[in-house]
């Protein structure tokens, strides 16, 4: 639906568009007057608008904040508690402490698995020697098959 002025025609859509920037004072006075002149003709655009100024008036309450004036005397104290030369004395204290209680526990381990671990039984050399030969001296599957695959003396005889 449009509106007749003077010969220029002014839909509802492109007046809705410009409530925004006749509200703020942005409109040439040409575009101002065909908008002021369409609401003036058009009820419902007319609401519209009245309802988009009184949005626009409403003001939400906003706190303001204080500032802590003891802030920068806490920021200061902060940065004194985390200075590096505090930081270094007890990271060597913690490395150091680190170190000890390892070396302790090593101590400990060492001295524990000592009196815990049954005496070694060492073997002669003889028995090594003999339990290696026993080892060996057994036939393995090679010389089975080779001796299953070579005839023997007896068998040729057969033949």
């Amino acid at each position: 639906m449009s509106n007749n002025l003077n010969g220029i025609t002014m839909r509802h859509e492109k007046a809705q568009t410009l409530f925004a920037d006749l509200q703020s004072g942005l409109l040439l006075s040409s575009k101002k007057h065909e908008v002021e002149q369409h609401l003036s003709e058009c009820g419902s655009c007319r609401k519209l608008y009245d309802l988009f100024t009184f949005a626009l008036s409403i003001e939400t309450p906003r706190q303001r904040l204080q500032a802590d004036p003891f802030l920068p005397t806490r920021i200061r104290a902060l940065a004194a508690e985390h200075s590096p030369s505090h930081r270094s004395v007890n990271r060597a204290l913690q490395w150091s402490f680190a170190s000890a209680a390892f070396g302790i526990a090593v101590t400990l381990g060492i001295l524990l698995g000592e009196g815990i671990s049954h005496p070694r039984q060492t073997a002669s050399e003889e028995m090594i020697v003999s339990e290696f030969a026993t080892a060996f001296s057994q036939y393995t599957i090679t010389d089975q098959w080779s001796s299953a695959v070579q005839p023997s003396s007896s068998q040729g005889d057969a033949k």
